[in-house]
């Protein structure tokens, strides 16, 4: 994809919300260095991981401390190793 409309000059900021508590927002943005405008949430106190969309399992996660083998349920959870990196230390130096 080539850039787009919304990610030059002041667009982003204009594009997309800060959320934030009540009183964040009652107090104003000195304290967050933005230009987002901010919208402050409400309802949340009660949101856990099973009111999530598909994110609602909790699985028993075990590291061995001597091999560092991980499960999951009893069973090995493996992944080759990355071979590509995106943002990482390179682009931050």
């Amino acid at each position: 994809y080539g850039p787009q409309f919304g990610a030059h000059g002041a667009a982003p900021a204009e594009l997309s919300v800060a959320f934030v508590s009540r009183a964040a927002a009652e107090q104003g943005g000195d304290g967050m260095p933005t230009r987002r405008r901010r919208v402050a949430v409400r309802g949340t106190r009660g949101i856990g991981p099973g009111d999530l969309v598909r994110n609602s399992r909790l699985g028993e996660v075990r590291v061995d401390e001597r091999t560092g083998l991980v499960t999951l349920d009893g069973s090995p959870v493996r992944s080759a190793p990355a071979e590509r990196v995106s943002l990482n230390r390179l682009y931050f130096l």
